[in-house]
C-alpha cells in the first residue's frame, strides 16, 4: 500500500496563534512582506510534522483584494504580484527535495459567502493573474480551496486548463449543468479593433509580439501552444505546423495561411529552438498595455482563439475541418465559438438557393 501524501494546514490561523494580526480584507497577505520569517517557520513546522505538500500563503494575494483595501488599479496589481512572488519564494526556502509546493487560489471575494461572487469578468481577470504568476513563480501544482460558488469554480478551472494546461483531463464540472447565468464567453473583435491592435502590435519594440498576434488570429492556437512551437515543427514549403504540446495531450497538424507564412518568414530562424522565445507573463503584460493604449476594453489574449475559430467558420470550413485545426475534442464546444456575422449568413442564403419540386 502506498504511503499517504500529507498536506499542510491553515496559514492564517497559525499566524494568529503566533501573534500576527490578519485583518480583513487582506487577511494573511501582508504577512509575506511584514512577517516573512514567521511564514517561513510555519512552513518548516508543517514539514517537520510530516507534510509533503506545503501551501503558498497566496490565499488573498489578488488585485481584487488589494482594491478592496483601498489601492488603485495599478498599485493593486503591483502589490498583489509582489506579495504572491514573495510567498512562493518563502515556500521554496522552506521546502525540501521531496516536498511539493501548492499554489493557493481561493474565491475572489468572501469564500464563505458564495453569493458575494463579483461576476465572471472580475473572476477571469483575477484568476488569470493568479495562475500566470503562480506558474511563473515555480509552484508544483495549483490548489483551489474553499470555493463555494460553482460558476466561480468552473471559471477558475477553465482558466487553469485553457491558458496553461494545468488541469489533467477534463474540467470535472463539464459533466454538471451549470446555472443559466453562466454564459460562455463570446467576445469577438469589434469594428476597428483588429486594425488598432495590428498597428499597436507592429509598433511594439518587442520583435515577437506582432508575429504572435498574427499567428493567434490566423491559426486559433492557444497562447501556451504558440509559445511552445519549435522551428523544427514547421514546414514552410507545405505550410504546416505540427503542435506537440496541446491542452488535451494529443499532437495535431495545423495548416498555415499565406499571411501566417509571411510573418514566420520574417522572423529570425534557427534549425532548432522556439519560434517565440518569450515568457507567458511577458505576453500578458504586453497585451494589457496594448489594450490600454488602444482603449480596447474586455478583450483577453485568449479571445483571439475565439475570433480565429469564428473566422474559420465564416470562411466556409465544416465543423470537422475546424475541429481538426483548433483541436476541439468535443464538437459541442464549437457552438460557443461560432458567433457568425449575420450579414455573412444572409449572403449565404442568397447564393445557395435550391429549387424545390
Amino acid at each position: 500500500m502506498s504511503k499517504p501524501l500529507l498536506i499542510d494546514g491553515a496559514m492564517g490561523t497559525e499566524l494568529n496563534i503566533r501573534g500576527v494580526s490578519t485583518p480583513l480584507p487582506l487577511w494573511s497577505a501582508e504577512a509575506n512582506i511584514q512577517n516573512s520569517k514567521i511564514v517561513l517557520d510555519i512552513h518548516k513546522d508543517y514539514i517537520k510534522s510530516g507534510s509533503r505538500v506545503i501551501t503558498t500563503n497566496t490565499f488573498r494575494t489578488t488585485p481584487w483584494t488589494y482594491k478592496k483595501a483601498g489601492y488603485s488599479d495599478k498599485k493593486s496589481k503591483e502589490v498583489a504580484r509582489s506579495s504572491l512572488y514573495k510567498a512562493v519564494d518563502i515556500a521554496h526556502k522552506a521546502s525540501e527535495k521531496d516536498v511539493l509546493i501548492a499554489g493557493s487560489i481561493t474565491s475572489v471575494d468572501d469564500c464563505y459567502r458564495p453569493l458575494s461572487f463579483p461576476g465572471l469578468s472580475i473572476a477571469e481577470e483575477n484568476y488569470g493573474y493568479l495562475v500566470d504568476w503562480l506558474v511563473d513563480a515555480g509552484v508544483d501544482l495549483l490548489l483551489f480551496e474553499t470555493m463555494g460558488n460553482i460558476i466561480e469554480i468552473n471559471c477558475a478551472l477553465n482558466i487553469a486548463k485553457n491558458e496553461w494546461g494545468c488541469l489533467i483531463g477534463n474540467n470535472p464540472l463539464s459533466m454538471i449543468k451549470l446555472p443559466t447565468n453562466n454564459p460562455s464567453r463570446t467576445r469577438r473583435l469589434l469594428k476597428g479593433e483588429y486594425n488598432a491592435l495590428k498597428y499597436a502590435c507592429e509598433q511594439n519594440p518587442n520583435p515577437w509580439f506582432y508575429p504572435l498576434f498574427i499567428l493567434a488570429i490566423e491559426t486559433g492556437m492557444r497562447r501556451s501552444e504558440l509559445l511552445n512551437i519549435e522551428w523544427q515543427s514547421i514546414n514552410i514549403n507545405n505550410r504546416l505546423c505540427r503542435i506537440l504540446y496541446t491542452k488535451n495531450g494529443e499532437e495535431r497538424i495545423i495548416p498555415l495561411s499565406t499571411k501566417a507564412i509571411e510573418v514566420l518568414k520574417q522572423l529570425p530562424r534557427a534549425i532548432k529552438g522556439k519560434v517565440f522565445p518569450i515568457k507567458k507573463t511577458t505576453v500578458r503584460s504586453l497585451w494589457e498595455r496594448t489594450c490600454k493604449k488602444t482603449n480596447i476594453k474586455g478583450l483577453r489574449f485568449h479571445d483571439l482563439r475565439h475570433e480565429a475559430t469564428s473566422r474559420l467558420f465564416e470562411k466556409g470550413l465544416s465543423i470537422m475541418e475546424v475541429a481538426s485545426i483548433t483541436g476541439h475534442k468535443d464538437i459541442r464546444m464549437l457552438r460557443t465559438y461560432t458567433h457568425l456575422q449575420t450579414n455573412n449568413l444572409v449572403k449565404k442564403l442568397d447564393t445557395e438557393s435550391i429549387e424545390y419540386i
